[in-house]
């Protein structure tokens, strides 16, 4: 891992640990920033999907990362969508032809919900002074002049 305005990273294995850390490159592996759970596979995109722990120096405790991914760059078009032409490799990274998005341009954006609902299952609704709808439904241009006003409006 190397950031682009500077500064340098390492993916290593910690055999004390038994987990792969992520530290600088002059520290020991063992001397890390971040860890995975513990794992014996020295494959570390097997750790992709685990959790991963941040060391908070200060307090000498860890935390678990949010949102954390590991991932492989791409490393031809295809990689972007198959053959569908939905992107392209450029520098190990997806560039999505609209609409599609996401890492490796695998999401449309035309594909929405037309409606969304509360979900109250356990009794809650949102709170406040007033009264919150339980349903919304998409508004597009062609929902704006139906005869009923049903695909325009908030039950």
């Amino acid at each position: 891992y190397i950031r682009e305005n500077g500064g340098a990273g390492v993916f290593a294995y910690c055999g004390e640990e038994r987990a792969w850390t992520f530290s600088t490159p002059e520290n020991d592996p063992c001397d890390y920033l971040a860890r995975s759970d513990d794992s014996v596979d020295f494959d570390i995109t097997s750790t992709g999907k685990g959790i991963w722990l941040m060391k908070d120096i200060r307090r000498e405790r860890y935390y678990p990362m949010e949102y954390f991914q590991l991932i492989k760059g791409c490393e031809e078009d295809e990689d972007c969508g198959g053959e569908d032409d939905r992107g392209i490799c450029h520098r190990n990274r997806c560039i999505c032809e609209y609409p599609f998005y996401g890492i490796r341009c695998d999401h449309d954006r035309t594909d929405t919900c037309t409606s969304i609902e509360v979900d109250t299952f356990l009794g809650k609704q949102f709170t406040g002074n007033r009264e919150f709808a339980t349903e919304y439904k998409l508004l597009t241009t062609s929902s704006i002049g139906s005869s009923d006003g049903q695909d325009a409006s908030m039950e």
